[in-house]
This record gives structure tokens, C-alpha cells and sequence, in this order.
């Protein structure tokens, strides 16, 4: 009884005096008053975790189906290939916006002003494709500087759902990201040739 009634007036004393770290008999202070901090971001079930947080993304133009568009967006089978062609023009995947705006740079700089000053008034084409394998041709067609292709999941499918990411991609060359997707909302996007982030659903077979 006497080691226990000096273990819980050590810990009143060290909360009193904002003292955090491990106290003599075996109590993490930290622990007591951070629970959730020393979870990994993964595994954290706390509602506040910043990791999980920051791992969220969501798809900035609506997906709008529009049977006028310029240029189609979809998977066609190529040498038992589900391939979704895609082509990266300043600031843009043509096929995802059905059309080419015509946007005019030289550095990634000038995409993140004119998507800040155009994205409430551009919309994505719907894609939506069942579970299984697929490849994405992407072709920078007249962008003048690196750009690339990020795939993953959207909101807290981020954290679960397959990717898949690369880069080195100068004008005039094309270059395919292959994955295995598995239902659910992902965004996809080029940070390099910064576009949007536009919407595609996977269903279950």
C-alpha cells in the first residue's frame, strides 16, 4: 500500500508540475495525456491523427459526362491489354477534360496560377472501370518540361488502395505505368505538370 501511495503522488506531482516523460515506477506521463501520439499513422483509430489527415486527397473538378467531347476517354484492349491512353498538355490530361484548353507555359509555376484561376469552371469526363489490371500510356504531347502520372486512392483509400507513380516523361515521349487496381475512389494526377486531380471509380467484378 505504501508503494503504491507514493507511486500516485509522484505522478500528481509531475502533472502539477508539466513534467512529461517516465517516472520511477513504470508510468509513461506522455502515454497518460498523448494516448494516440505514438501510433503509427497506418494503425492510428484516434479521430484527431494528423498523419491520416494529411494522407487524404480528393478529386477537384466534377466528374460530368459530356457525349460532345472533343476527345474520349476510356480503356480499349490492346494485345490483351486494358490500356487507358491519356495525353498531358500544360496543365491538363487531355482526354480526362474531354478537350484542349489551349494553355500556354514554360515552368510548373504558371499551371498552379491558371488551375487556381480555371478549376470551378472545368469539369473531368467519368471514368469508371471494374477491378483488374490495367495500363496507363501516358504521352507528354507539348509540354515543355518533365511531367509524369500519380495514381492512388482517394480520401482515406490513400492509405490502402493500390498505386502507382513515375516520372521522366519529356515532350514527344510516351511512357506506360502498369497496376492492379482493386475497388474502390482514386484521384489521379501529374505533380510535375501540375493538373488537376480527376476522379476514376474501380467496382467490384
Amino acid at each position: 500500500m505504501k508503494i503504491r501511495h507514493l507511486a500516485l503522488v509522484a505522478i500528481a506531482t509531475a502533472l502539477s508540475l508539466g513534467t512529461v516523460g517516465t517516472v520511477r515506477y513504470g508510468f509513461n506521463l506522455s502515454a497518460v495525456a498523448a494516448p494516440c501520439a505514438a501510433k503509427p499513422c497506418a494503425a492510428n483509430p484516434c479521430a484527431a491523427n494528423p498523419c491520416a489527415a494529411a494522407n487524404v486527397e480528393e478529386a477537384d473538378v466534377e466528374a460530368v459526362a459530356n457525349p460532345c467531347a472533343a476527345v474520349k476517354l476510356g480503356v480499349v484492349e490492346e494485345g490483351g491489354k486494358n490500356v487507358i491512353n491519356l495525353t498531358q498538355a500544360p496543365c491538363q490530361f487531355v482526354e480526362s477534360e474531354g478537350e484542349q484548353l489551349d494553355f500556354t507555359t514554360t515552368s510548373a509555376e504558371d499551371c498552379k496560377k491558371i488551375n487556381s484561376e480555371t478549376a470551378d469552371s472545368r469539369t473531368a469526363q467519368p471514368l469508371t472501370v471494374p477491378a483488374g489490371d490495367y495500363t496507363f500510356r501516358v504521352t507528354n504531347e507539348n509540354v515543355p518540361y518533365e511531367v509524369g502520372f500519380y495514381l492512388r486512392g482517394a480520401g482515406l483509400g490513400g492509405l490502402t488502395l493500390p498505386k502507382v507513380s513515375g516520372g521522366g516523361l519529356f515532350e514527344g515521349e510516351t511512357k506506360e505505368y502498369e497496376v492492379s487496381l482493386k475497388p474502390g475512389e482514386y484521384v489521379y494526377s501529374c505533380p510535375l505538370n501540375p493538373t488537376l486531380r480527376y476522379p476514376l471509380t474501380v467496382t467490384a467484378n
